[in-house]
C-alpha cells in the first residue's frame, strides 16, 4: 500500500468511528440514558479532532497547516466557552492574531521541507 492509500484508508476509518460515536450519543439521548445538552459545551473539541485527523499521516503542507489552524481555533473556543482561566471573547481575541501568524509561518517552512524531501528522493 502506498502512503496516500494508507492515509486515505486511515482517514476513512477515523471518520467512520466518529459517525458511529455520534450515532451512539444521539441514540442514548433518544433512549433517555444520556442528556445530550450536557455534552454541547464540548462541541469545539470536534474542531480539534478534525484538525488532528488532517495533521496525522502524510498530509500536504496545506492540509497540515489547515489542521493546525482548526486545532488552534477549537482549543481557543473550548477555553472561551468554558471560561477557563477567566478567558472570554473580549480579552482573548488577540490570540487569534497570534495563531494566524503561527500558521502563516509554519506553512512555508513545511512547503520548503516537502520540496527538499521531494528533491532528495529524485536524486
Amino acid at each position: 500500500m502506498s502512503n496516500d492509500t494508507t492515509y486515505q484508508w486511515r482517514k476513512q476509518v477515523v471518520w467512520g468511528l466518529v459517525l458511529i460515536a455520534f450515532g451512539a450519543i444521539f441514540l442514548l439521548d433518544q433512549l433517555n440514558i444520556l442528556d445530550i445538552h450536557d455534552l454541547w459545551h464540548y462541541w469545539p473539541l470536534v474542531l480539534v479532532f478534525i484538525g488532528l485527523t488532517r495533521m496525522i499521516g502524510s498530509p500536504t503542507p496545506s492540509e497540515f497547516s489547515s489542521g493546525l489552524w482548526m486545532v488552534f481555533i477549537g482549543t481557543w473556543l473550548f477555553v472561551v466557552f468554558n471560561n477557563a482561566f477567566d478567558v472570554s471573547f473580549r480579552n482573548s481575541w488577540p490570540v487569534l492574531l497570534i495563531g494566524g501568524g503561527i500558521v502563516m509561518v509554519v506553512k512555508p517552512l513545511l512547503e520548503k521541507r516537502a520540496q527538499q524531501k521531494k528533491g532528495n528522493s529524485h536524486e
